[in-house]
């Protein structure tokens, strides 16, 4: 029953378009969500520049691959007793054309007991004759277990529907399409608990020549076909919404994910999530709600949202859009923009780092925009912040009498923020690899001098602050903090956190040892993460004018250590590095004892011999009048000949 399901997943993930109508055209206008492709064997060969992919595909992981093909082709159906009588790698095969899955509103808003429809198309060109026969064995076999199968017309065209239980379903989906299970009593004059009564969702499967169709809702259905037979009804490339966000950035798209956000917040109630407090409260001032606290942080005034994978001369470029224009924005994004400055790692950033990150925040004025967004979101948290606040000036002006946290800590933050990662130092307690902070101020002892109250008063069992000169430098150590510092590391409850003022900056480690090396590299140019080669060319395909964020990364590197932990099955599964990542990239979430079976690390080879997939990758953020956009990049990995071993 849930094959047919795995079969529409299997058709979009292998999205292959040859030509004919583009998705946008044959969608209808009302769209609200659309996941799509314009040119299939474009994206199928793009896909093919994906490290995991090439990794995948290496010799030496012959045998994870057949291991993994006889897993689903066992649950996904084969030729022998299988539900589908088609392997898996015949299915992924099937599409030809034009393919799409789409988020209909369907009436959604007039009615809200209505729910939206799903339309799903591709065409599957000289594929249209097996693709048919395999259905009507399929739908034959399904009617002899008692599921509901009938034929009907549409359009003039033969379709069957098919009741589906929802339970195939993801619990979400379910409550988003409004078919979540009922609750019957069960009718024995016991005290039994209520059972499951499955709602089915019916489905409607057809083709149209060669294009193959399958949605939830007859009447979108109906007027798809419409458009297939050129008659006059509205699409989506007639939207004006849509078309703002088409030219060129879908344009060239091996894929793309389009999203109309008005809907979901015109559907929701005013009162709905308003606040936390339970029904009757008697609390005249309730903590606000989730809806409240996204309404205040400026989300509603998104206008759409896009994704778009492209492939590029040299790697592949992931893009992510927000429609959001400046004199719209509120809360946190006031906040996120930042300034477009110099991006560059600093000389002080060592070559030997992993991973870096580089955004142009203005400190002062982002904490004078969240007290803002706090205060207006929930005024018990601006007023705990204020008690917190006042609590250390308290404190420390017995001793100082001018002390002033927000004017010393707050007020001295610069517009630098900067974090970079490396191999933890043998002798080391930190995890690996370990962190540093640093964020640029203009005055470095007062932020140090205020940062350390502040940073004991995070942590109810702190104790006292501990000091120690190292060339020259006053190094403070405190307890780690209860709510951890972005971009730094932790690595168990009794940790503890290093933190030095240096000119313009203070940086903070949980791993003494990468701090010191930090002091010794800050007056000196040595061997920089600057002069990597390929990194500027990687940067400047991320980084377009009015850039705020640059950050790069190792993945060869980091990747090593991960892969390491998967063979020796001490990764957490299946949220963890390689297996649960790989399984979720295809839309499956399965036991850690069924994932490892179904990607046997025992089979795989020493890392050593994919290691050569693997590059690294750049990403960079900004903002301008119409939106906020995010850039990942994946350079194509040079020849193998010029891959060096990492030094011992």
């Amino acid at each position: 029953m849930k094959h047919l399901l795995i079969w529409l997943a299997a058709c979009l993930s292998q999205l292959a378009l040859t030509g004919g109508e583009l998705p946008e055209q044959l969608l209808p206008r009302d769209c609200v969500a659309v996941l799509a492709a314009p040119d299939v064997p474009r994206l199928q060969a793009g896909l093919e520049k994906l490290p995991w992919w090439r990794a995948w595909m290496d010799p030496s992981m012959a045998s994870v691959r057949t291991n993994f093909q006889h897993e689903l082709d066992a649950s996904a159906g084969r030729p022998s007793g299988g539900s589908f009588s088609a392997t898996w790698k015949q299915i992924v095969q099937y599409p030809t054309g034009p393919a799409a899955l789409a988020l209909i509103q369907n009436g959604w808003l007039s009615n809200t007991a209505t729910p939206p429809a799903l339309l799903f198309l591709c065409d599957v060109g000289w594929n249209r004759n097996p693709i048919s026969t395999n259905l009507q064995a399929y739908f034959r076999r399904q009617a002899q277990a008692g599921i509901k199968v009938r034929p009907l017309k549409i359009h003039d065209h033969d379709f069957t529907a098919i009741n589906l239980p929802v339970q195939a379903l993801p619990e979400p989906v379910r409550r988003f399409l409004n078919v979540t299970p009922r609750l019957e009593v069960v009718p024995d004059g016991t005290n039994a608990p209520p059972t499951n009564s499955i709602i089915e969702m019916e489905w409607f499967v057809g083709q149209s020549d060669s294009m193959f169709l399958a949605g939830t809702d007859v009447g979108t259905l109906d007027n798809a076909l419409g458009r297939l037979t050129n008659a006059p009804t509205p699409f989506l490339a007639e939207n004006p919404l849509f078309q703002t966000a088409q030219a060129p950035s879908l344009s060239n798209a091996l894929a793309y994910l389009w999203i109309d956000p008005h809907i979901f917040w015109d559907l929701l109630p005013p009162a709905v999530g308003a606040t936390n407090a339970p029904p009757n409260s008697a609390d005249t001032n309730p903590p606000p709600g989730i809806l409240s606290v996204l309404k205040g942080a400026g989300v509603e005034g998104i206008q759409q949202a896009r994704l778009t994978l492209e492939d590029r001369p040299r790697g592949l470029m992931l893009q992510s859009w927000l429609g959001l224009p400046a004199a719209s924005r509120q809360g946190i994004f006031k906040i996120l923009p930042g300034e477009s400055l110099e991006l560059d790692p600093p000389p002080f950033i060592p070559a030997e780092a992993q991973a870096f990150r580089r955004w142009r925040l203005d400190g002062s004025k982002a904490w004078i925009d969240l007290e803002k967004w706090i205060g207006e979101a929930s005024p018990q948290t601006l007023s705990v912040v204020n008690f917190l606040i006042q609590s250390v000036n308290d404190v420390e002006k017995a001793s100082a009498p001018g002390f002033d946290v927000r004017r010393q800590l707050m007020g001295n933050l610069g517009n630098d923020v900067l974090t970079y990662t490396k191999a933890a130092a043998a002798a080391s307690n930190a995890p690996a690899p370990a962190s540093l902070l640093i964020l640029g101020v203009t005055n470095s002892e007062q932020v140090a001098a205020s940062a350390k109250p502040v940073l004991l008063l995070l942590n109810p069992q702190a104790g006292v602050a501990e000091s120690r000169d190292f060339l020259s430098n006053r190094i403070i150590t405190v307890p780690f903090p209860t709510a951890p510092l972005p971009g730094v590391e932790i690595a168990s409850p009794d940790s503890r956190l290093h933190f030095v003022a240096m000119t313009g900056y203070v940086a903070f480690s949980e791993d003494a040892p990468l701090l010191e090396e930090f002091i010794r590299n800050m007056p000196t140019e040595g061997k920089a993460l600057k002069d990597t080669p390929g990194l500027n060319e990687a940067k400047a395909a991320v980084t377009p004018p009015g850039s705020t964020m640059f950050a790069w990364e190792n993945d060869r590197e980091t990747l090593r250590e991960s892969y390491a932990a998967w063979k020796l099955g001490t990764d957490s599964l299946p949220t963890g590095n390689l297996t649960g990542a790989f399984l979720g990239l295809i839309g499956m979430s399965l036991p850690e004892d069924t994932a490892r079976k179904w990607l046997d690390p025992a089979l795989a080879p020493p890392f050593e011999q994919v290691e050569r997939h693997f590059h690294i990758s750049v990403s960079g953020a900004g903002a301008d009048a119409h939106g906020f956009w995010h850039r990942i990049f994946l350079p194509t990995p040079p020849p193998a000949s010029t891959v060096h071993p990492p030094d011992k």
